[in-house]
Order: C-alpha cells, then sequence, then structure tokens
C-alpha cells in the first residue's frame, strides 16, 4: 500500500514515496543518519518492527519497499519482516552489490513485496515474498517512472494513477518535479480509496518521503513529513 516516483535530473534523482499504513500502526519515526560499516545510511524507522520502506546511503544508493497484493497471495504467518530488506541492502557501497543483497532476499520467507533499488539513473526492480520470485527488471531512466500497490489490488490502482501521473506530466510540460509535487498531493473525493493520498476506515497514506541525490558532487537530502489525517479532507 504505497506509491512511488523517480524522476532523472541532470546530475542525479528525485524520488518521492508515499507510505499508506493501517491506522493501528503507530507513527513512525523521522530518518535519521546511521553509521554502518565504513558507510552512511538516512531512513525513517517503523517502530513496530524497526525496520524501513525506504532509505539511501552516501554511495547514492536509494532502496524502497512496497508490499504487493491483488493475485499474489498473502503470508500473514511470514517469521520474517520487510521492513529488515531495505537497511540489509543499503549496507552495500554500490548499485551492483546492493541488487546482489537485494536478490538474495526475493525467495526468503516474507509476504509479498516489490524492491526498487537505485544509482544515479540506473534503476533495477524484482517481486519476492510468499511465491516464486520474479525476474530482475533494468532500465536506465530518462523519464518518469511509477511503482504503487493496494490492499485493494495493484493492478486495479496502478491504471488510475498512471493515468494521473501521464496526465499531469503533460499539463506540466517540462517541469516534470512539479508533476510529481502534484501527484504525490492527489487526492479524489469521490474514490478516496483509491487516490494516490489515499484514506479508507482501515488505512491511509500517513507520510511523504523524500530522497534528492546528486552524482556531481555526491551528495544526498532527505526530507520526510508526517501526513496528518486532516490532510485528506482539504483536497
Amino acid at each position: 500500500m504505497c506509491t512511488m516516483t523517480l524522476v532523472p535530473q541532470e546530475c542525479g534523482m528525485r524520488v518521492v514515496f508515499n507510505r499508506d499504513e493501517q491506522r493501528t500502526r503507530p507513527d513512525a519515526l523521522p530518518p535519521r543518519l546511521q553509521r554502518s560499516g565504513a558507510g552512511v545510511l538516512c531512513h525513517p524507522i517503523d517502530p513496530q518492527g524497526g525496520g524501513t520502506w525506504i532509505g539511501v546511503n552516501d554511495a547514492g544508493v536509494v532502496a524502497a519497499l512496497l508490499n504487493r497484493s491483488g493475485t499474489h497471495g498473502t503470508r500473514g504467518d511470514a517469521p520474517l519482516s520487510r521492513g529488515t530488506v531495505v537497511p540489509a541492502v543499503l549496507r552495500a557501497r554500490g548499485i551492483s552489490e546492493a541488487v546482489t543483497v537485494a536478490c538474495a532476499w526475493l525467495a526468503l520467507p516474507l509476504a509479498p513485496f516489490r524492491i526498487v533499488v537505485c544509482q544515479g539513473r540506473d534503476v533495477y526492480w524484482a517481486d519476492g515474498g510468499a511465491h516464486e520470485p520474479g525476474p530482475i527488471h533494468r532500465e536506465f531512466v530518462n523519464r518518469p517512472i511509477l511503482f504503487t500497490s493496494s490492499a485493494l489490488g495493484d493492478e486495479m490502482v496502478l491504471r488510475r494513477r498512471k493515468r494521473l501521473f501521464d496526465e499531469l506530466l503533460a499539463r506540466t510540460a517540462g517541469q516534470p518535479l512539479e508533476a510529481q509535487r502534484l501527484f504525490h498531493r492527489h487526492h479524489w473525493a469521490a474514490h478516496p480509496e483509491l487516490s494516490v493520498l489515499m484514506h479508507r476506515p482501515d488505512a491511509r497514506t500517513v507520510s511523504r518521503t523524500q530522497i534528492d541525490v546528486r552524482t556531481a558532487p555526491d551528495s544526498f537530502h532527505v526530507h520526510y513529513e508526517a501526513v496528518p489525517d486532516a490532510a485528506h479532507k482539504t483536497r
């Protein structure tokens, strides 16, 4: 239950991630810098499991995890938490090592997920969890791209959200970052359960994380904001 977009820039990438969660889940802790071996990681923390859903390291590697649903089955009894995948990937010192680490998690007994890993414009993604691990996809990104999921069914929300994203990109021609900003704040009053800024009786969009990675010089910036419940009623 999340939506992620990646927009390439002249010297890097902007990643924005809306996290959707059950209303009963405790609030996450904001991102903080952490040392791991020879590197530095930055990611928000889920206090329930101690893991995370998105983060970046000082090698410029971004990793994010989306839950999967629909026809993929579920594993409520999975002994491992999906929140442990991203921190493990972020300990890698480059994209090749990060992808290798991510692949090692694909066949483990977790609930279904999609892992996305990027460095610069080089983006990899694959599905794993409680089914046969899927193939590894790779794309050198020169256009905005979208990943999304929902407990209502991934394909159901993907069609609507992708159409909206494409419309906003066309409407703001030449300003893809503005389209990205509008997209992650968009709410359909008639269909709140399908919206990017989503809410249902049992779940809602709880936070938005923006990661900017520059490759010349190497640097990253993370902006995190909790989304108050009232925000869903004003869009």
